[in-house]
């Protein structure tokens, strides 16, 4: 968002040239355009209007925290937004009520029957059924979070909405949307779990054999993604995050505790081949290049090589055990 031209204080008035009327809708709007690029026009503290280009990420991202603490945020590109509670658009029936673009909300109620105090026994406390004032404790994100999508369609909600310095009572009806994805709807997901079990030896050394493939892509993987720097120094953990990591697989049972070794013997094995002088892989290359000259390298410049590598081991280790201290005190 900072390298786009975002800054905080920015009023978000389009999405690829069309006004947002709802911010509540914006991150499901992002989504919509997942590994898309699109334009955000802003209007600056000062007045002035920019726009600026921003690319969704490929897999749709959804902070399931963000509105609990009242701001909403476009997963994956750095932006959290305050909702205003300024009317920017007025459907049928509020109108018909009175609602009028700019009115400003004020205050929110729901005026449950007794029917639906019983239905919302266990899913609301009796606080649930007071007027709301609209404000920093509860604004337009925290109450779209935690009432709206929780009540029945159709319960009568009362409104005061402010107008040139007047307060105007409105009461609406709860509608349902039928084309609006939000990702905190009360449905929560979890990850698949399967156990796949041998029956044979041949079997086992089949699934052992795939395991230890997937392992070995897994760090392959990480190790691009680092030198290119799609993962940041928090993504690299030492002896802690080890002992750690090691003690959650231990909880699902002995396992799980030896495919985590798995990765382990395979995270080693790779980064023991790497180039460096002092692991396996920089002998290889000094036999290498003595395949290659036909003649040993220069065994001063080996021993300098060599120490640089061990200096740059030392450097990572206490990098790594300084960066688990710190995720252990944060």
């Amino acid at each position: 968002g900072e390298a786009a031209g975002v800054e905080v204080g920015d009023k978000i008035t389009e999405l690829n040239g069309e006004p947002i009327v709802n911010a509540l809708k914006l991150p499901a709007m992002v989504a919509d355009l997942a590994g898309q690029e699109f334009e955000l026009k802003l209007k600056k503290e000062n007045g002035e209007e920019t726009t600026v280009q921003l690319t969704s990420p490929a897999e749709p991202i959804f902070d399931s925290v963000a509105a609990a603490y009242g701001s909403l945020s476009l997963g994956g590109l750095g932006i959290a937004f305050d909702v205003s509670p300024e009317v920017a658009y007025v459907s049928e029936q509020a109108a018909e009520a009175g609602v009028k673009v700019g009115d400003i909300l004020k205050q929110h109620q729901w005026l449950a029957t007794d029917e639906e105090r019983e239905q919302a026994e266990g899913l609301f406390t009796s606080k649930a059924f007071d007027p709301k004032k609209i404000d920093e404790e509860m604004n337009v994100a925290m109450l779209y979070a935690y009432d709206w999508q929780q009540m029945p369609e159709g319960a009568k909600l009362k409104y005061n909405f402010q107008r040139d310095g007047k307060i105007q009572d409105v009461t609406l009806e709860l509608a349902y949307e039928d084309d609006w994805f939000w990702s905190l709807r009360g449905v929560q997901l979890s990850e698949f779990l399967d156990t796949y079990t041998a029956d044979s030896v041949t079997s086992a050394a089949m699934l052992g054999f795939r395991e230890t493939r997937t392992r070995f892509g897994d760090v392959l993987r990480f190790l691009r993604l680092l030198v290119t720097g799609k993962i940041g120094a928090k993504g690299v953990g030492g002896p802690l995050a080890i002992v750690t990591a090691a003690n959650d697989e231990a909880s699902f049972g002995i396992s799980r505790l030896f495919l985590f070794l798995t990765l382990l013997s395979a995270n080693l094995a790779i980064l023991n081949f790497l180039p460096i002088p002092a692991l396996d892989g920089g002998h290889m290359v000094f036999l290498t290049a003595e395949a290659i000259m036909g003649k040993p390298v220069n065994e001063a410049l080996q021993i300098r090589l060599t120490m640089i590598g061990v200096l740059g081991l030392l450097c990572l280790m206490a990098f790594v055990i300084f960066n688990d201290i710190l995720r252990m005190v944060g």
